[in-house]
């Protein structure tokens, strides 16, 4: 799913990749891409997947540098597209979202945290069937 605003973008998708985190430039800027597979629209009763590369800088790209494929990610940012030749002397275009926001949701073996029951206590979460005994506020 994707969404623009007049200051940008949210995409919703899932990681197509893992996250490639490194440093570049004299000031080993933090840099950390990755791309995201998202339904763009429905054709013939079919859901159509694009793919979208992502781009994130400084504090943001070391947050989530542990992106792994699978992970469902939010991703609020800005598109920007650029112009490069080819090795064959043609012009190409690439375009990617220069992100601001990234929201993570890990993809579980088994559907539940790795520590789910350090989580559970902490948190009073319930698993499996069980319903937790707490009033809804709606």
């Amino acid at each position: 799913m994707f969404i623009y605003t007049q200051k940008g973008c949210i995409f919703v998708g899932k990681a197509f990749q893992n996250a490639e985190h490194k440093r570049v430039g004299a000031k080993e800027t933090d840099m950390t891409r990755f791309s995201i597979a998202y339904s763009s629209h429905v054709k013939d009763g079919k859901e159509i997947t694009d793919y979208m590369n992502v781009v994130a800088w400084g504090k943001l790209a070391r947050n989530i540098a542990g992106i792994e494929k699978g992970d469902v990610v939010l991703v609020a940012g800005t598109i920007e597209t650029q112009t490069y030749r080819r090795r064959d002397g043609t012009e190409g275009k690439s375009t990617q979202i220069t992100a601001e926001m990234v929201m993570v949701q890990p993809q579980y073996t088994d559907g539940l945290p790795p520590d789910r029951d350090k989580w559970a206590s902490d948190y009073g979460a319930a698993y499996g069937d069980e319903t937790p005994d707490v009033a809804l506020p709606f």
